[in-house]
């Protein structure tokens, strides 16, 4: 029940504080196996974990599945480890965050509050250290230390590549002058004050570029939180808009846009890019076009993430430590493929495989087999049973989760993959026009968009149904009872599903 979901979420969160501290424990999540990295004879070792989740890059982006951008870290990541080839996410990136980080889908159950435990909140439970640097915008309250991180260094208001607004909190080296108190009162990241008498408050890193920031923090906390087993997430902001060129560009374009992003205070960060050729044409720089720079982005992200596996050999931990590579949402509409290629239907915001589909590399060297690949289907929501599998603990009786753990597979065994996932976040101006003329219905108010998408077959809550095996644009729907048998077996078993969402 919903009611018994929140009291069971708040009775967590009221030990959670000193459990971190060894001091309690949440009932019916034992710690389990060793306190290092290691493993207790007959137990499974407990991985560190790194998780890299960027922003709005598609399932056909790195070269490793078929993109142009050399990205040659992330290829050996892949060539080295496991290859999801169905996983998806929502199709924008706050409700992937939220469905990632709580194992709960927003469909019936809105954003997470304050009451709702992540799953860094079940590793300090578990022993692990947790830390975060880059993007946030994940559930309605905006505080690290109470959603399970130890450290985090948080990229605020905005996509500021350049010039970025930094929050630091727990910090023991990098940033830690800049620690923040413990927050009293609600916290915005998209509107950070950098001055005045506040508690809170921003510091701008005039002369940096954001990417570098957070990675230069996690290599830092790495470093130092080595002897117990961590949690470490780079959240990064690339590829989002608006474009803007890296630390590896063009000297000229570079310092254009720096101070650019460096004078301004627009969150949203609209005329960054005027305010860059107004710097270029006094300096006679000719600047590239958004496309150069966002292919420029894939390149960089390969770069910060060989950075931070390069951190982990030196330090050892090479072998001890879970990598896993994926996105918030697919956007295969800029996806850099091969001339003729044929990008996966839709994009951001489409609640179609272009919108939903990410690429998801894992890599644990000695326990994920080399050059493996998953067919199985994979959401989001199924990061916080994996990690609590991995860390060897396990959710309370009766605790709410809608994700199914993937760590079987993971370790070269069969599992009990899903067989569906219910999707939503699809941005109403991307969607409604087609389904408008789709339906027939030219004046079709906007609604609320929901689907359960099986491994073959999918199910909107307005009726349209689709063989994703024959019909991945899903442009012929399907009318009720002019499918196959098993088409409409899994119509009526889907729409059992969606009514006990509602």
């Amino acid at each position: 029940m919903p009611g018994q979901d929140r009291l069971n979420r708040r009775a967590f969160l009221r030990t959670s504080t000193a459990a971190a501290g060894g001091a309690a424990l949440l009932p019916g999540l034992a710690l389990q196996g060793a306190t290092g990295a290691g493993s207790e004879q007959g137990a499974e070792p407990r991985p560190n974990i790194l998780l890299i989740l960027v922003d709005d890059l598609g399932n056909r982006c790195l070269s490793a599945f078929g993109g142009t951008v050399p990205t040659p870290n992330l290829n050996r990541l892949a060539k080295d480890g496991m290859v999801f080839r169905h996983a998806h996410a929502c199709a924008m990136c706050a409700p992937t965050r939220d469905e990632m980080m709580t194992g709960l889908t927003r469909v019936g159950r809105g954003r997470p509050g304050a009451d709702v435990p992540f799953f860094t909140n079940h590793l300090q439970h578990l022993g692990y250290t947790t830390g975060m640097a880059g993007k946030w915008f994940v559930g309605s309250v905006f505080d690290p230390p109470l959603r399970g991180f130890d450290e985090a260094c948080i990229l605020v208001n905005g996509y500021r590549h350049w010039a970025p607004d930094v929050m630091v909190w727990g910090s023991g080296g990098m940033f830690k002058e800049l620690n923040q108190p413990k927050v009293e009162g609600r916290l915005n990241e998209w509107e950070s004050p950098l001055e005045g008498n506040v508690r809170h408050k921003a510091t701008r890193l005039a002369d940096r570029y954001g990417e570098d920031v957070a990675v230069d923090f996690l290599c830092d906390f790495i470093g130092r939180r080595r002897r117990k087993p961590f949690f470490a997430y780079y959240s990064s902001k690339l590829t989002h808009v608006p474009a803007a060129p890296t630390p590896d560009g063009n000297a000229g374009a570079v310092e254009a846009f720096r101070a650019a992003f460096a004078e301004s205070h627009d969150r949203h960060l609209k005329g960054v890019e005027g305010a860059a050729r107004k710097h270029a044409d006094r300096k006679s720089v000719r600047l590239a076009s958004g496309k150069a720079y966002r292919n420029d982005g894939i390149r960089y992200l390969d770069k910060m993430a060989g950075r931070l596996l390069a951190r982990l050999d030196e330090q050892g931990l090479r072998k001890d430590t879970l990598v896993l590579f994926t996105s918030d949402n697919g956007n295969s509409a800029l996806d850099p493929l091969p001339e003729g290629a044929e990008p996966l239907p839709g994009r951001k915001g489409d609640s179609r495989e272009g919108g939903t589909r990410v690429p998801l590399v894992a890599n644990w060297p000695g326990r994920v087999a080399a050059g493996s690949t998953c067919d199985d289907l994979v959401h989001v929501q199924d990061f916080l049973p994996t990690f609590l599998e991995l860390a060897g603990g396990r959710l309370p009786e009766g605790w709410p989760c809608d994700g199914r753990s993937f760590a079987p597979q993971l370790l070269g065994r069969t599992g009990t993959p899903r067989e569906w996932f219910i999707g939503t976040g699809a941005h109403p101006s991307i969607w409604l026009k087609r389904v408008a003329s789709e339906l027939g219905k030219p004046d079709l108010e906007p609604y609320k968009l929901v689907w359960v998408h099986g491994r073959r077959y999918k199910l909107y809550n307005d009726g349209r149904f689709y063989d994703l095996e024959k019909d991945l644009a899903e442009a012929h729907r399907i009318p009720p009872g002019d499918g196959s048998p098993e088409a409409e077996q899994a119509r009526k078993r889907f729409q059992a599903i969606l009514d006990r969402y509602k």
